[in-house]
């Protein structure tokens, strides 16, 4: 047992004098700036030489930096260095270090005087090639297209105006239409007038195109094919009306892409129209540089049909009469009325009497005996339990503080 004391005592002492050789020899180091462990030799700097390019294709420059950090890699355009006495031009950005062969002087880097020999952009101009282009055929809307690059070969854009509209994408046409009076009205059409009659003529264009079609004059002039007949009365907005060339024009009109647009003037029929006659209109469109004719004839008829203008029974159609003091024919029995229809009278209908009705009888067909009610069994009331009273002063519990005082009695003499 001894021997084990002994031997544990020596390895402490050995361990303390290795843990207090090796601090004295640390704090020596420490004080004296010296490093621990050992570090690498350093390189000798004289062994830098210029690699113009390097394996990674930088230009390593000696010249002014012994040490070799001044290395240069190619990630500018037109950037220019020197290496080896030569210089370099950077072409594009990662690209290979390249001899600039207009150099004659020294490029120095840093912060010294350089010389930059410019290199040749490309500047792109306006021409833009497209495949395929814009399109130049009629009826095309505004448009870009993206398949298409500059003249320096960069991929780009391109926008396509529209393209003017196809004649043919125009529908035009020429009515007469019944004047019922205030506003213009395209409801009634009517291919014959009577004399003394003021009636309406609208041209209608429709687009059913893509694109809208604009500028378009319209002329419609009142000379012959019995049109001495007519008297210009006035015309819709966006219409003028010279009274020395009798002609309507309409001018700068634009009817948008699958919209229809309408122009109208009223006229009126002389009062000595003769029955029978063709009047027979002609209005010229003028629109995407073609001329389109909307033409419309109406028969001239003295014996005319209800509501139109008379000046004798002979000049109304059958089953009507002519109304002096109103100008029109209608019904004798009704000229009030401007259809020639009897007035509809309405018949309030007769209210009949409330039928009072009384009650049937209620038949008792037998009594009904009421069954007696069930008797209700009484419920016992259960008496709570009333527990005894405890308290401290109790048997049970004197009992047990008794018991426990003397346990602790018992183990406190045993610890002694």
């Amino acid at each position: 047992m001894k021997r084990n004391k002994a031997i544990l005592s020596t390895i402490l002492i050995v361990v303390i004098l290795l843990v207090a050789g090796a601090s004295f020899y640390i704090a020596s180091k420490v004080s004296q700036e010296q490093a621990i462990a050992p570090t690498a030799p350093v390189s000798n700097p004289a062994a830098c030489n210029d690699e113009c390019p390097r394996s990674d294709g930088a230009l390593v420059n000696c010249t002014g930096a012994a040490d070799g950090t001044n290395i240069s890699t190619c990630n500018e355009a037109g950037r220019v260095e020197l290496c080896g006495g030569k210089s370099y031009t950077c072409p594009a950005p990662g690209g290979a270090w390249a001899l600039t062969p207009t150099s004659t002087e020294p490029v120095w880097v840093g912060s010294k005087a350089c010389t930059v020999t410019a290199t040749s952009l490309c500047v792109a101009s306006e021409v833009i090639t497209c495949t395929p282009d814009c399109p130049t055929e009629c009826g095309k809307i505004a448009s870009t297209i993206s398949t298409c690059q500059n003249s320096c070969g960069v991929a780009t854009t391109k926008a396509c105006a529209a393209t003017t509209a196809c004649t043919d994408d125009l529908e035009v046409t020429k009515k007469a239409y019944k004047y019922v009076g205030g506003t213009y009205a395209y409801t009634t059409e009517i291919d014959t007038v009577a004399k003394n009659q003021t009636f309406i003529y609208a041209i209608a264009m429709e687009n059913f195109g893509e694109v809208d079609v604009t500028n378009i004059n319209i002329t419609d002039t009142l000379n012959g094919e019995k049109q001495d007949q007519l008297t210009f009365v006035d015309a819709k907005s966006g219409c003028t009306y010279s009274a020395s060339e009798r002609r309507v024009k309409c001018d700068g009109l634009t009817v948008k892409a699958g919209e229809k647009g309408v122009y109208a003037f009223k006229v009126k029929v002389a009062s000595g129209a003769v029955n029978g006659d063709i009047i027979k209109n002609v209005a010229v469109v003028n629109a995407v540089g073609t001329d389109i004719n909307a033409a419309n004839e109406l028969t001239i008829s003295t014996v005319v049909g209800c509501d139109h203008t008379c000046t004798g029974d002979s000049e109304c159609a059958s089953g009507l009469v002519c109304d002096t003091g109103l100008g029109k024919c209608r019904v004798a029995d009704y000229p009030e009325s401007d259809t020639c229809s009897a007035p509809i009278v309405t018949v309030a209908p007769t209210t009949r009497p409330a039928t009072i009705r009384t009650p049937a009888p209620t038949r008792v067909v037998g009594e009904i005996t009421e069954a007696p009610l069930p008797t209700e069994s009484p419920v016992a009331i259960t008496q709570p339990t009333i527990l005894p009273e405890t308290g401290i002063l109790d048997f049970p519990g004197v009992a047990a503080f008794g018991g426990g005082l003397l346990l602790a009695v018992v183990g406190i003499l045993l610890a002694l």
